[in-house]
């Protein structure tokens, strides 16, 4: 009887969890919409835009503290290049990041990546690889970093809340002389040689607004600090009419290049030609769901069901339990890499899940190479 009334419990705990989750997931939905809308109710239009006036109050008096020298930017005995964006989430920080490292490492750099290390545990500068091994799990590093030590030969990765220490530990340990800030862009209290911009050719700016009414972390005119700006699914091919006049840095368009699906929870790998007419059940942990099942679907796939959770979502075996049940009907779930090194550490739970592997093409080489050797010498 005892033990009846613990699984009666634990059931109830379960169901508990599962009511929050989805109460957190609709909550988010709304206001990621919201976030990209140009009308929404006025009394939450009323509400978010007087929240995004006192931020912009605040990234101004900051920009002009840097700027006057009160706030003072230091200097690593490296060169530094910066990825990142003005918008929240969706511009494939990450996968850049990666793909600029292996530039500059084949130019003949001894490059490192810095990352905050978010969602993870570590409160300090940590090793997440040396560039032959991995020394952290997702748990403690996070999934991000976790991810690039993992795809990344002969490039350290590391983590730590201050990027000037975290760079310090890479020059004094691993002789880097380029390191590349993962999520830089407004990172001010470091000194960058090269600042790379993402923005999304699809979102652009949003609805133009910052924080929390819009997705913009500072004004569309900080896009001037930029040396390269790089669209991620360009249109027509022509410069994006919402960059700022005054921005002089060179443009180019990039997008993903779906390699390969692998196995979460064993090495198996599918040709992604496995993916035509398949049912698919898309799983994912994103800013931006909505374009991993637009690229599944750009690959024949039929999405027969969408298991989406917030962004840097920690997995748990109640959610393996609902993954398996959603899937069941499906010939395939799919998820990303980045949601692959977290779901890797559960059991699976009869669910075979394969994560889509992307590559980063670049549509003009020359011009990023260029810009990039400015760095590289």
């Amino acid at each position: 009887m005892r033990r009846g009334r613990e699984q009666a419990e634990i059931g109830e705990a379960m169901a508990g969890q599962a009511r929050r989750l989805r109460w957190k997931k609709r909550f988010a939905e709304v206001v990621r919409d919201w976030m990209n809308r140009e009308r929404i109710p006025a009394p939450a239009h009323a509400l978010l835009y007087g929240l995004s006036l006192g931020y912009g109050a605040a990234v101004a008096a900051r920009s002009a503290l840097y700027e006057r020298g009160v706030f003072r930017s230091r200097s690593l005995d490296c060169r530094v290049v910066s990825v990142g964006n003005l918008t929240v989430g969706g511009t494939g920080k990450t996968p850049v990041t990666m793909y600029v490292a292996s530039r500059l490492r084949r130019m003949g750099r001894r490059v490192a990546i810095l990352s905050r290390g978010y969602g993870g545990s570590v409160k300090e500068t940590a090793v997440v690889s040396d560039g032959s091994a991995v020394l952290l799990g997702p748990a403690e590093a996070g999934d991000e970093p976790c991810l690039m030590a993992r795809r990344l030969e002969g490039v350290p990765v590391l983590v730590g809340p201050e990027r000037l220490r975290t760079g310090e530990r890479a020059v004094r340990e691993f002789s880097a002389d380029v390191v590349v800030l993962d999520d830089g862009f407004q990172h001010l209290a470091l000194r960058r040689d090269l600042d790379i911009l993402l923005v999304d050719g699809r979102r652009g700016l949003g609805n133009g607004h910052l924080l929390p009414r819009g997705l913009l972390r500072e004004p569309p005119q900080a896009a001037v600090r930029a040396g390269l700006v790089m669209v991620k699914e360009p249109r027509g091919g022509e410069r994006p009419p919402f960059l700022p006049a005054r921005l002089r840095a060179p443009v180019v368009g990039f997008h993903y290049r779906p390699a390969s699906l692998r196995e979460v929870h064993g090495g198996g790998r599918l040709d992604t030609a496995a993916l035509r007419g398949a049912r698919v059940a898309a799983l994912c942990a994103l800013a931006d769901p909505d374009s991993f099942v637009r690229t599944l679907e750009e690959l024949g796939a039929a999405v027969s069901s969408r298991l989406f959770y917030p962004d840097h979502h920690a997995y748990t075996p109640a959610d393996m339990e609902r993954i398996a049940a959603a899937s069941r009907g499906a010939d395939l779930c799919v998820t990303t890499e980045k949601d692959a090194v977290k779901l890797a550490q559960l059991d699976p739970r009869d669910s075979a899940i394969h994560a889509l592997a992307v590559d980063v093409v670049v549509d003009d080489e020359e011009t990023l190479d260029k810009t990039l050797s400015t760095v590289a010498l």
